[in-house]
């Protein structure tokens, strides 16, 4: 059984409050789309949570936050933010891209498994100097496994995103959780 979650449009459209729309606040430099299905376990079961969320060079994040159960039973709830990112957060994003190479980096890979009817599907864009781009994706349907540099830089995806986007949310961090469980 495949749960089917919505996803959103370009990031830079986001809504963040009835009829506002979120702009960057500098410079495109990297946005992320996801879409997970996971046992959250009782009352719930099965939660899904799409995010979209972008941040700008000088370290301005907008986010939305959809969350809820495949059944309909809980939710949907949405958590929309604008907040500049704190410098030693924003500066452990970036460095992660040196090192994993993001300018480079190849997606249609598995991070991790994840048990029958779960899911996720994590979209990537990354925008570099000089109009170079880079966009892959990382999904529990593809059977090939992710290269370390793109472990590298999901944990701190993870990481940036756990502290930006869903600090409140009412959900533990599964890809970080995850990430962790599966490279100790």
């Amino acid at each position: 059984m495949r749960a089917a979650v919505v996803g959103c449009c370009a990031l830079a459209l986001l809504v963040t409050r009835a009829g506002q729309g979120a702009e960057f606040q500098g410079k495109p430099l990297f946005t992320l789309h996801s879409a997970q299905v996971y046992e959250y376990g009782v009352p719930l079961g099965l939660l899904s949570i799409a995010k979209d969320w972008s941040v700008a060079t000088d370290g301005s994040t907008s986010s939305i936050a959809r969350y809820g159960t495949p059944q309909g039973g809980f939710g949907p709830f949405v958590l929309a933010r604008l907040n500049p990112a704190p410098a030693n957060v924003f500066q452990g994003l970036t460095a992660s891209f040196a090192l994993a190479r993001v300018g480079s980096l190849t997606g249609d890979c598995s991070a991790y498994q994840v048990p029958a009817g779960q899911s996720y599907r994590i979209e990537v864009t990354w925008y570099g100097r000089n109009g170079r781009t880079n966009h892959f994706v990382v999904a529990s349907d593809f059977t090939a496994p992710c290269a370390p540099e793109m472990l590298t830089l999901l944990n701190a995806v993870a990481s940036f995103e756990h502290v930006m986007v869903d600090p409140i949310l009412p959900v533990r961090n599964f890809i970080v959780t995850t990430l962790e469980e599966a490279n100790p």
